[in-house]
C-alpha cells in the first residue's frame, strides 16, 4: 500500500494484519502508530516526512519478523533509531538517507542480519 501526499493519513492502515508493503511518502505523519500488528509486512518505507513529533522509530519494529526491506529517507525530525532493528533477521536491504537530525545509528548486531545484502547510508550526520 502506498500512501503518497496524504496530509492526514488514516491510522487504520496499521491494523491491516496481512499488509505486505507500506510506503508512507510525503505525509504529515506526526507519529508512527503501533506497527507490531503488521506481522506480514515485508517492506516499510517512510520518506519525506517533516512533521514527526515523536522523533523516533518505535522499538516494536523488531517484532516485524518478515521485514526484508526498510527505507527511511528524508525524515527531518528523526533523531533516534532503536537497537531492535538488529532483530530483523530477514532484513535484506536497509536504506538510511537524508536524516539530518539523526543522533544515533544503533549498535546493530550484524550477527543477526545474516541476510542483509544492501546497506545504503547517505547524508547521515557524523
Amino acid at each position: 500500500m502506498i500512501i503518497f501526499n496524504d496530509k492526514n493519513p488514516s491510522t487504520n492502515v496499521f491494523c491491516l494484519k496481512n499488509l505486505q508493503s507500506l510506503q508512507l511518502i510525503n505525509t504529515n505523519l506526526s507519529l508512527l502508530p503501533d506497527i507490531s500488528n503488521l506481522k506480514n509486512l515485508e517492506l516499510l518505507q517512510i520518506e519525506s516526512t517533516y512533521t514527526l513529533t515523536k522523533h523516533y522509530i518505535p522499538p516494536e519494529i523488531g517484532e516485524l519478523a518478515r521485514l526484508s526491506g526498510l527505507i527511511l529517507r528524508n525524515i527531518y525530525n528523526l533523531t533516534y533509531l532503536p537497537d531492535e532493528i538488529g532483530q530483523l533477521q530477514r532484513l535484506q536491504s536497509l536504506t538510511l538517507a537524508q536524516l539530518p537530525s539523526l543522533q544515533n545509528i544503533p549498535s546493530i548486531s550484524m550477527d543477526n542480519l545474516t541476510k542483509l545484502r544492501t546497506l545504503s547510508l547517505e547524508d547521515i550526520p557524523k
